[in-house]
C-alpha cells in the first residue's frame, strides 16, 4: 500500500483527470463518426477474442 500526502493525490487526480479526458474527448469524436455497421463489427470482434484479449491486442497496436 502506497501512502501519499493529500497534495500528490490532488496532483496526481488532476494529471489524471487532463490525460483520461483527453482520451474520452477523442472517444467521443469516434463515436460520432462510427457507423452502425462499423459498431456491430467491433461488437461481435470483442464477443469473439474476449474483453480482455481484445484490450490487450489494442494497446499492444497503439
Amino acid at each position: 500500500m502506497q501512502v501519499r500526502s493529500q497534495e500528490a493525490e490532488a496532483k496526481r487526480k488532476v494529471v489524471n483527470d487532463e490525460y483520461y479526458g483527453r482520451i474520452r474527448e477523442e472517444i467521443a469524436k469516434w463515436k460520432d463518426r462510427t457507423t452502425a455497421a462499423q459498431l456491430k463489427y467491433l461488437t461481435r470482434l470483442v464477443e469473439r477474442l474476449g474483453k480482455e484479449r481484445f484490450d490487450a491486442k489494442c494497446v499492444v497496436g497503439t
